[in-house]
């Protein structure tokens, strides 16, 4: 009986224990991630105090580098438009835009002056295209808190987007050589409504919503006529039969013109409704449409002279740290040799 009252005590130590050991390695590793950053850090630290002469050479040796790339190179900088493509659609507009940058990237400027239909001076500026959906442009996804299913949204945007930012890159050569962006824009605008696909599915449209028009306009003249005999029987008294009209109604035969002939008044302001619907879309029917054009571009030589030297010392200041990790490899390496070959 003693030995049976003695096991729920030792089993309480032993969970206890195990317990006590989990929280004592847990503890010991967090001291060991701890103490291994502060030995980076500390070797860090060192390495950039022994050195500091040598990197701060190298960082001004780089920013003169920059310097010697802002000099040579031309300041460039980029500018986007936004057009609306109900034709034409996701990847189908972005290798469109691709074609057009690929002659710049390849200094066909005759062919480029060809297909935008400008002349081709003022064209030398480009430097090449980029294009990509709003969606992607903005990262609406960001607002979004579930991502489980972002890459499908985004090949889906990617497939049937009809808004798009084309990205133009422009070089400056000095401040009275600024870009003639409103003539790039209407030479876009020509490359796209050139398109015979756009051109295809654009007519199509137009005749589908031109001949609603008409069809409209003739429904709305027979009931005005309809209308105007209505008033003349009602002022008569001789509205005694539907017969007596002589006058169908469009997919109305059910109407009971001789106990509701104000029905007739309502179905005309319908078709009215449409009639101006239908104006409205042929009104806004364009084959592209630009919603933000071009943002000026203007030559700023000390913000380039800026990032250029930045950039060139701190990639100067990576290559010296590069430079020196090398040499203490091979020094580790050299030894390890000579250990080796000593043994032997």
């Amino acid at each position: 009986m003693e030995e049976n009252k003695n096991k729920p005590a030792s089993d309480e130590i032993d969970i206890r224990e195990f317990l006590l050991s989990i929280r004592d390695g847990i503890a010991k590793f967090l001291s060991w991630i701890f103490k291994t950053f502060l030995i980076l850090l500390i070797f860090l630290r060192n390495f950039v105090v022994a050195r500091f002469k040598f990197l701060v050479l190298g960082g001004v040796l780089g920013g003169l580098l920059g310097f010697g790339y802002y000099s040579m190179q031309n300041p460039s900088y980029e500018t986007g438009i936004t057009i609306r493509s109900t034709y034409l659609r996701g990847l189908y507009f972005k290798a469109e835009v691709d074609k057009l940058s690929d002659y710049c990237r390849n200094k066909n400027y005759d062919l480029l002056s060809q297909e935008l239909g400008i002349p081709e001076a003022e064209l030398i500026f480009l430097k090449g295209f980029e294009s990509e959906n709003v969606n992607n442009y903005y990262n609406i996804y960001s607002f979004y808190n579930s991502t489980e299913n972002i890459d499908s949204v985004i090949l889906a945007a990617e497939l049937g987007s009809s808004l798009f930012v084309i990205t133009a890159s422009v070089n400056i050569e000095s401040e009275d050589s600024t870009p003639n962006l409103s003539m790039l824009e209407k030479g876009l605008l020509h490359y796209f409504e050139k398109n015979p696909y756009i051109n295809r599915l654009y007519n199509t449209e137009l005749s589908r919503l031109q001949a609603r028009k008409k069809k409209l306009e003739t429904e709305l003249s027979n009931l005005d006529s309809l209308k105007t005999i209505i008033k003349e029987k009602l002022k008569k008294n001789e509205l005694t039969s539907a017969a007596s009209l002589e006058i169908s109604v469009r997919e109305n035969k059910n109407d009971d013109v001789v106990s509701n002939p104000l029905s007739i008044f309502d179905q005309d302001y319908q078709f009215f409704q449409e009639l101006q619907e239908v104006n409205t879309e042929l009104a806004l029917l364009e084959k592209v449409q630009v919603v933000n054009g071009f943002n000026g571009v203007k030559l700023n030589k000390q913000a380039f002279l800026l990032k250029s030297v930045a950039y060139g010392g701190l990639y100067g200041g990576l290559a010296t740290i590069a430079i020196f990790l090398l040499l203490a490899v091979n020094h580790y390496l050299t030894n390890e040799e000579k250990k080796m070959a000593s043994e032997k």
